[in-house]
């Protein structure tokens, strides 16, 4: 399991960069060069509300 988890945390590291680059290289062509940093920061707030929102289960 722990292998089969690792190929996959490796698979990642290398799909999500080339992806992440041909997004931005495809915004860079458009006419809006910033979308892809607004679609940054709706992914970023996502994590960051679930974070805020999740109770503390170590409370007494």
């Amino acid at each position: 399991m722990q292998g089969a988890l690792t190929s996959i945390g490796a698979a990642a590291e290398t799909a999500v960069p080339v992806a992440a680059g041909a997004v931005f290289a495809w915004s860079l062509g458009n006419t809006a060069p910033g979308l892809v940093f607004v679609g940054a920061a709706v992914f970023a707030a996502g994590p960051t509300l679930l974070l805020a929102t999740t109770p503390d289960l170590r409370q007494p």
